[in-house]
């Protein structure tokens, strides 16, 4: 008897090994086919920047994205499609900060092109494609046609504020220099962000499994600006005059209003001191940084919503053992945001200098327990060193650091 049961159980073991073994492979097989059939669709809309980079055709007459660092600073480039085609492109205008470039090719056919999707529906865990052409290695291709590298992962996070890539979309797709520019994709060939950032270590510029997206949504804030040109070429982010934050984090209920200028945008739009922002129009906004990681994705002139919540009412309790009530209300406040008082060039981007002057590559801002870093330029020597946003300077050659500024 116990040799039967023996024998149904490893009959039973065997038969759920095969057929999770089957759905394991008919998976894989799936996501193969479906992969394939994309790229398909999307490779004869890459664009090979010869500055060193890659971009995306987004329309049909011509029109592609790249980031900023990549041809931003050019007026005209070389730019080559996978057919082999070698083609001159005309910079209509560029996003410096956000590390955005707008060019159209210059010729009247009729260009194949990819469909802008929707980032904020994005999901972590969900798989993502990611084209580009890491260490120019299309240049080896045997023949004319020049061909593309993919990378398939997932998305790993979203929303993360890499100063200016200040809500991004954080992948684990192979992304390498070279991939600058090109398409982040889903499945279903949407475009949903362009690559342009890579987590480094160790003095390595090579992937290391945490990529940067510049999430397509934010990039649709800022299309019909340039497409219009611009100021003098230049889209400008924005901002609300008037406004401070505190530093202090807010368990994550949103973050806290510090003091208001009199008479600036956020006075006006009736935000008081002490207000706690919950939401930036869809966004749910946890501290600081969320917020301005929200904000930063907006261009100025724009109209947003902020949700905040109010101290209306405090009362004190006759027991002394009892906490205080206090009576809070929401408000929803709408205003028009400014432009930035300042727009630097970001990623990769390095700014005029003494030439017997130091140069880190780095923004940094003021924390409890020194400088904090808020931006690390690719390429730089901050960035060679292993230096990641997020890091605090605590000492800088022998000497404590208190805050960003004295730093």
């Amino acid at each position: 008897m116990k040799n039967i049961v023996a024998i149904v159980v490893l009959l039973i073991v065997l038969i759920s090994s095969h057929t999770l073994w089957a759905e394991d492979n008919n998976f894989a097989s799936t996501l193969q086919e479906k992969v394939q059939t994309t790229l398909e669709k999307v490779i004869p809309a890459f664009v090979f920047v010869e500055s060193g980079g890659s971009g995306v055709l987004i329309s049909d007459n011509g029109l592609f994205l790249t980031n900023y660092h990549v041809a931003g600073k050019l007026k005209t480039v070389k730019v080559n499609l996978a057919n082999g085609e070698r083609l001159d492109a005309k910079k209509i205008a560029g996003d410096p900060e956000g590390d955005i470039a707008l060019f159209k090719i210059d010729k009247s056919d009729k260009f194949s092109y990819v469909e802008l999707g929707n980032s904020d529906v994005l999901e972590v865990g969900e798989y993502v494609i990611a084209i580009g052409d890491p260490f120019v290695l299309s240049y080896t291709s045997p023949t004319k046609q020049k061909d593309p590298s993919v990378s398939l992962g997932i998305v790993s996070a979203i929303h993360r504020n890499q100063g200016s890539y200040s809500d991004a979309i954080q992948t684990d797709a192979a992304i390498n220099p070279g991939n600058s520019g090109g398409p982040l994709l889903t499945l279903d060939g949407k475009l949903v962000g362009i690559n342009g950032r890579i987590a480094t270590r160790f003095f390595s510029r090579i992937n290391s499994g945490v990529g940067y997206a510049i999430p397509v949504n934010q990039i649709k804030r800022f299309l019909d600006g340039l497409k219009s040109g611009g100021e003098k070429g230049v889209v400008y982010h924005g901002e609300i005059d008037g406004l401070k934050l505190s530093h202090v984090f807010a368990n994550g209920a949103g973050a806290t209003v510090s003091a208001v200028k009199k008479g600036s945008t956020a006075d006006k739009a009736g935000i008081k001191k002490g207000d706690l922002i919950t939401q930036l129009d869809d966004y749910r906004i946890f501290s600081e940084k969320r917020f301005l990681g929200a904000l930063g994705s907006y261009p100025a002139g724009a109209k947003i919503t902020l949700k905040v919540k109010r101290e209306v009412k405090q009362e004190k309790s006759k027991d002394a053992n009892e906490k205080s009530k206090v009576e809070t209300e929401t408000k929803d406040l709408t205003l028009t945001l400014d432009k930035k008082s300042s727009t630097q060039e970001m990623a990769g981007y390095n700014p005029p200098r003494r030439p017997d002057s130091a140069w880190l590559g780095i923004k940094t801002t003021d924390s409890p327990e020194g400088a904090e870093i808020t931006d690390v330029i690719p390429g730089s020597p901050a960035d060679e060193a292993g230096i990641q946003i997020g890091d605090t300077v605590t000492k800088f050659a022998g000497k404590k650091v208190t805050s960003g500024r004295q730093f």
